[in-house]
Order: C-alpha cells, then structure tokens, then sequence
C-alpha cells in the first residue's frame, strides 16, 4: 500500500502546477488522483485524500496570508 501522505503531497503539487489537472481533480478526483499516484486507489481512500487535500492547500493558503502579513 502506498504512503498517503506522499499521495497527498504528489496530487497537492500537480494541482499547484496545472490548472487543467485541477479542473479534474474537481470533476472525477478517483480518477485524477489514481493518474497521479499510478495505481488504483481503494474505496473510501479517495475521500480521505481529498479532504487532505483541501485541508492542506487552506493551509497553504494562511500560511502564505501570514508570511505576507510579516513583511
């Protein structure tokens, strides 16, 4: 089984870096993210990956709106 976390990070940096990915992610995540990972991913892990997804990328998000707000 692969680390989900690094499924997490790969599909969080493809959909950084391409908006048509992104695009994909929002139409048919299983799909989009089994492209990414390279493999099927099991039933009800797609879900947890999204959240993560999600979660990281708001956080991400207040992580830059802080950085800004230093400066």
């Amino acid at each position: 089984m692969a680390d989900v976390k690094e499924m997490i990070d790969k599909v969080v940096d493809k959909a950084k870096n391409d908006p048509k990915f992104m695009d994909e992610l929002k139409k048919d995540p299983e799909k989009a993210i089994e492209s990414v990972v390279g493999m099927d991913i099991p039933d009800g892990m797609v879900d947890k990956v999204m959240a993560a997804v999600k979660s990281k990328d708001t956080l991400d998000k207040v992580g830059n709106v802080l950085n800004m707000l230093k400066k």
